[in-house]
C-alpha cells in the first residue's frame, strides 16, 4: 500500500485516502478482504473505522516483487463532526467489511492487531456549516 492522503481537515469534512495496493506473492488472496483505514487517539484507542467495501484484493493481479501491477484505491468518506479536534494515527488493515482486521500485511508498523501505521493527520475544528449538515443528514427521520 502506498498511500495519499491529506494531512489536515475538519470534522464533518471529506476525508480522501488513495493509494496503490499490489500482491507480490506467491498466490492470489482466495479470501478476500476489505481495505480499511483506522483513525487512533495519541492513547491507542480506535476512535473510528472506515471501510472501503468497492476494493477487495482479491482481484490484484499476483507477480513477482517490482512486477506486480498496481491497483488504484480512492475512499472518499466524511469524518463526523462529532470528532474531537486533534492529532489522530491512520492505521491500514484488510480484513472483513466491518473492519475486523485478518489478513497480516508486509508493512512496518504493525499495532500487534493487524493494523499497520501509515501516518499522522489531524482533525480541526468543524466547519459550521459543513457540521451543520452532517447532522441534519445523520439525524433525518426514517422514511
Amino acid at each position: 500500500m502506498q498511500p495519499r492522503l491529506r494531512q489536515a481537515g475538519p470534522a464533518g469534512g471529506r476525508l480522501e485516502i488513495a493509494g496503490r495496493w499490489t500482491n507480490e506473492g506467491v498466490a492470489p488472496c482466495y479470501g478476500g478482504g476489505n481495505p480499511a483505514f483506522t483513525l487512533k487517539t495519541p492513547s491507542g484507542a480506535i476512535m473510528l473505522t472506515f471501510v472501503d467495501e468497492q476494493f477487495d484484493v482479491r482481484n490484484l493481479a499476483v507477480a513477482a516483487p517490482g512486477e506486480a501491477p498496481p491497483a488504484q484505491q480512492r475512499l472518499v468518506t466524511q469524518v463526523p463532526g462529532n470528532v474531537a479536534p486533534g492529532q489522530y494515527e491512520l492505521f491500514v488493515s484488510v480484513g472483513s467489511v466491518i473492519g475486523t482486521a485478518v489478513i497480516g500485511l508486509p508493512i512496518d508498523g504493525d499495532d500487534g492487531q493487524r493494523r499497520y501505521r501509515l501516518g499522522t493527520i489531524t482533525i480541526l475544528e468543524p466547519d459550521r456549516s459543513t457540521a451543520e449538515a452532517w447532522w441534519r443528514g445523520y439525524h433525518r427521520p426514517l422514511e
